[in-house]
């Protein structure tokens, strides 16, 4: 699983353009169902809203 984690963590960096230190743990809480991840970043909440999960 941990792979599979960094991967689509490095995937999501390309794509929303951002560093990959919010997308690795956006990516963990995308893993399980019952997680959020919380954000300060407000361009990082734009950009990645859409794969849901995510606060501000």
């Amino acid at each position: 699983m941990e792979w599979d984690v960094y991967e689509q963590a490095c995937c999501q960096s390309v794509d929303l353009n951002h560093h990959l230190f919010d997308t690795l743990y956006h990516s963990v809480a995308l893993q399980y169902s019952d997680t959020l991840f919380i954000t300060a970043d407000t361009q990082y909440f734009r950009n990645a809203a859409k794969l849901g999960q995510l606060i501000e």
